[in-house]
């Protein structure tokens, strides 16, 4: 368990950084087509295509390092209102239907890529090749997935808590 645990993280790690990447990479573009179409009245053809792969790389591509760091927005305004035991159950139950909605993306999007693939779809204005950016949102969905059902190394705040090093 601890290798697959250390192999997703790795896996995780080259998603987000990926994800880095393209964020850095799609603001140059933007600042280009603006600096074109206000400058130069010569916007930078193919914008709205590269902006629809980009925040595909870039969504999915963050995703699972956001669940692996537990920075998910949550409202816990009941939480302290129940007991230990339900909120674990009700967290586990959430993580393994979060688990079930991303492996149901993962399989879709293998789906609609093979469809993409066989009528060679692309993106409007530069005919980018859609498959690769679907098996893409599938390999980055069940990274997701598998993260969710793992169970999750402790914070390091909790193993001070647990080893008595903080005291309240």
């Amino acid at each position: 368990m601890f290798m697959l645990r250390r192999w997703l993280d790795r896996l995780i790690n080259i998603a987000a950084i990926m994800a880095s990447v393209v964020l850095v990479a799609i603001v140059m573009a933007i600042l280009a087509d603006v600096a074109g179409r206000n400058l130069l009245n010569a916007p930078l053809r193919g914008t709205q295509d590269l902006m629809q792969v980009a925040l595909i790389i870039i969504i999915f591509g963050a995703v699972a390092m956001v669940d692996r760091q537990d920075a998910n927005i949550a409202v816990d305004l009941l939480e302290p209102k129940f007991s230990l035991l339900l909120n674990r159950s009700l967290n586990l139950i959430g993580r393994w239907l979060g688990a079930l909605i991303f492996f149901g993306i993962a399989w879709a999007m293998v789906d609609s890529a093979s469809i993409s693939k066989l009528l060679n779809l692309g993106t409007n204005i530069l005919n980018i090749p859609k498959a690769p950016f679907q098996y893409l949102i599938a390999v980055c969905s069940l990274l997701t997935a598998v993260s969710m059902v793992l169970p999750r190394p402790p914070k390091v705040s909790e193993t001070l808590v647990n080893e008595g090093a903080v005291h309240e």
